[in-house]
C-alpha cells in the first residue's frame, strides 16, 4: 500500500490516481477501525480488558446514555402530556443541570481509569519499566509536554465545530466530520504512542502525513456522534472507545514511512521547526496533498500558550 505504483493511464490523469490511491488508503482505516471482531477476541480473552469494558459499559452506556434517552423519550413526553403547566425548556434545563453534565464529568474522570488499564493490558511492558528520573527540571519538562499536548487537544475540538458554522451544508458539514475523525483517530492511538514515547508534535505530524488513512480510521465513531445532540454524542463516544483503543493498538497506518524515525519527548517548538525524528513519508500523491495541516492552528496556539507559561516561570 506504501509503495502504490503507478503507470499507463495513471500518468495522464494524476487527480484521478491520487483519488484512487487516497480512496484505498482511507478504506483501510475504515476496516481497521471496524475491527469490532479483533474487540471481541481480546475482551474474551483479557480479564483485565474485560472488567474494564463492563464497568464502560454500565457508566457510560447504561447510567448515562440510556438515562439521557429515557428522559427525552419517556419522562419528557409523559410530564407534558400529563402536566401541559410544566416547562419542557425548565425540565431539560434542571435535567441536565442535576444530572448530565454533572455525570458527564464523573464519566471523564473515571472512564479514563479505565481507558488506562485497557492500554496497559495491551501492552503488560509498560507496567515494568524502570523508574524515571524525577528531578525538578524533568518533572516540569513533562508537565509542560502533557499542558501543551491537552492544549492542543483542547484548542482542536471547538476548531471541528468552525467549518459547519461557517460554511454551507453539506461542506461545512463535511470538514467538520472531517477534523473530527482525525481527532478521534489522535485520542485512539494515544496509548499506543504514549508507550513508544512519542510527544504531540510527533503525533500530529504522523497524523497529518496520513491523513486519509486517519479519516477513514475514525470515520465511524464521527458519524456516530456528529449527527446526534451533544450529550448523547459524549456518552455514545464514551461507550465505544475502549473499542477504538483496542482497534489503534493493532492497526497499520498507511503510507508507511520511507525511512527510520526515533520517537522524541523533547519539549514543544515552534510549528514548522525542523525536527530530526519527522516522519519521512512516501511522496505518491500529486495533485492532492501528501500532508494535511490538520493541527497546525491547535499547535501553533498551545505553542504560544505553553511559551507564555515558561516565560513566566
Amino acid at each position: 500500500m506504501a509503495g502504490y505504483k503507478r503507470g499507463g493511464w495513471r500518468d495522464d490523469f494524476p487527480l484521478v490516481s491520487d483519488l484512487e490511491i487516497v480512496v484505498q488508503w482511507m478504506g483501510r482505516g475504515v476496516l481497521d477501525g471496524m475491527r469490532w471482531d479483533a474487540v471481541a477476541d481480546m475482551v474474551r480473552r483479557s480479564r483485565p480488558i474485560r472488567f474494564a469494558c463492563a464497568k464502560s459499559c454500565l457508566l457510560n452506556g447504561i447510567l448515562f446514555l440510556c438515562s439521557i434517552l429515557l428522559f427525552d423519550n419517556v419522562v419528557l413526553p409523559f410530564v407534558q402530556t400529563n402536566f401541559p403547566v410544566v416547562s419542557r425548556r425548565a425540565l431539560v434545563v434542571l435535567f441536565n443541570l442535576f444530572w448530565s453534565y454533572p455525570l458527564y464529568v464523573i464519566s471523564l474522570v473515571i472512564s479514563s481509569f479505565w481507558y488506562q488499564a485497557i492500554a496497559d493490558a495491551l501492552s503488560p511492558s509498560t507496567r515494568s519499566k524502570p523508574s524515571q528520573d524525577r528531578s525538578y527540571d524533568t518533572l516540569v519538562n513533562k508537565l509542560a509536554s502533557s499542558l501543551h499536548k491537552n492544549l492542543v487537544y483542547t484548542v482542536h475540538i471547538p476548531l471541528c465545530s468552525l467549518p459547519s458554522l461557517l460554511l454551507p451544508s453539506p461542506l461545512g458539514d463535511v470538514l467538520s466530520v472531517a477534523h473530527m475523525t482525525w481527532l478521534i483517530s489522535l485520542y485512539s492511538f494515544e496509548y499506543r504512542w504514549n508507550e513508544q514515547g512519542w510527544d504531540v508534535e510527533r503525533r500530529t505530524d504522523f497524523v497529518e502525513g496520513r491523513w486519509a488513512y486517519f479519516a477513514g480510521f475514525g470515520l465511524p465513531c464521527a458519524l456516530a456522534t456528529y449527527y446526534v445532540p451533544q450529550l448523547i454524542g459524549a456518552a455514545v463516544f464514551a461507550l465505544v472507545f475502549p473499542g477504538f483503543i483496542i482497534m489503534a493498538h493493532s492497526a497499520h497506518p498507511v503510507p508507511q514511512s520511507s525511512g527510520p524515525s526515533s520517537p522524541s519527548t523533547s519539549s514543544p517548538e515552534a510549528p514548522g521547526t525542523p525536527r530530526d525524528h519527522a516522519e519521512r513519508v512516501v511522496r505518491t500523491l500529486i495533485v492532492l496533498p501528501n500532508r494535511y495541516p490538520a493541527f497546525r492552528a491547535a499547535k501553533y496556539v498551545a505553542f504560544l500558550l505553553v511559551k507564555g507559561i515558561r516565560g513566566v516561570r
